[in-house]
């Protein structure tokens, strides 16, 4: 698990997001404290599909730290890598962790982002 070690314990502000993107990832933020990863990263999906970096970002964290398969660490990288892109800083930080933890890690490709995107 690459990045168990940096999920947050407290919900983030979600100012920066419109309001229906930000009750999304807060739903799924509340999932995950429900220990529902997987209705945790279905609204997260949701907010990323919408263009939401924070979501992606969140997104990759989760996978990063409940995916136990190489395919499902690729999805996490991949998530983290678009929210990095699109600006959101607190991505780069935790990519550029994620990739010191395991150097080889996959997650390059767009093909590599999670089947709900």
């Amino acid at each position: 698990m690459a990045f168990a070690s940096a999920l947050p314990t407290s919900p983030p502000a979600w100012t920066d997001e419109p309001p229906q993107l930000s009750r999304w990832i807060e739903a799924g933020w509340q999932s995950e404290q429900a220990h529902d990863p997987a209705l945790a990263a279905a609204w997260y999906c949701r907010a990323a599909r919408h263009g939401s970096a924070q979501a992606y970002h969140w997104l990759g964290m989760l996978l990063g730290a409940f995916s136990l398969d190489e395919v499902g660490q690729a999805a996490g990288v991949a998530s983290l890598r678009q929210a990095a892109q699109l600006g959101y800083a607190d991505a780069l930080a935790d990519l550029e962790r994620a990739l010191a933890q395991r150097p080889d890690a996959r997650g390059g490709d767009p093909g590599d982002l999670p089947e709900c995107l």
